[in-house]
């Protein structure tokens, strides 16, 4: 889970994303520079000084509200899942299956066309401990029981499509303050630990 805070973050962070609020704030109004039109990397280093003088100025929970507001609010609509990539999704998800005590993933084809053409299709499903945990699809069995560990990964992480909207109205102070609402790395995420963040 520690992956998919941390590349949130970069995206939030890149020059484009400051640049694109930075923008929408009106800060090329003010901003005094003998670039015209004023460049991104100026616009984003604007923002990110105006979230360090309301810091100084009004305290930090100011400055925090401030980046929940106009910052995290890009979020919303988005699909968080575009942000990371999993490299080997079945390893992963035995991993995280073993740290919960259960079976690893077990694929099974449950659907299949065109097993003899170039528009072949299979469907596969995981279970763990004869319990259902993800579908997936691709034009080879490989493919689809990959796919079907990313949906694995993505219904434990609780990112699915129809996700719980990202509450942004949340207490930024709190939040700061409470150890157990902490990133946790996908190579210590168990259920357990991920009730904390989930559900904050």
């Amino acid at each position: 889970m520690f992956v998919l805070f941390s590349a949130i973050l970069d995206h939030l962070m890149s020059v484009e994303t400051l640049a694109h609020v930075s923008r929408h704030l009106g800060t090329s109004d003010i901003i005094l520079s003998s670039d015209f039109p004023v460049e991104e990397v100026t616009l984003a280093t604007t923002l990110k000084a105006v979230v360090g003088a309301l810091a100084e100025s009004s305290g930090e929970d100011r400055a925090r509200e401030f980046v929940r507001d106009f910052l995290l609010t890009q979020l919303a609509g988005r699909d968080v899942n575009e942000f990371w990539e999993i490299k080997d999704p079945i390893t992963t998800l035995t991993d995280i299956l073993k740290r919960d005590g259960r079976g690893e993933p077990e694929p099974r084809v449950i659907g299949e066309s065109g097993s003899n053409t170039v528009l072949a299709s299979y469907q596969v499903a995981l279970y763990s401990d004869k319990e259902f945990l993800s579908i997936g699809y691709g034009e080879s069995i490989s493919i689809a029981i990959e796919m079907a560990a990313h949906d694995a990964l993505k219904r434990l992480f609780h990112t699915t499509e129809n996700m719980k909207p990202i509450p942004f109205t949340m207490d930024v102070g709190a939040m700061s303050d409470d150890e157990s609402k902490r990133n946790v790395s996908i190579n210590d995420w168990s259920s357990a630990k991920m009730e904390n963040v989930v559900h904050c």
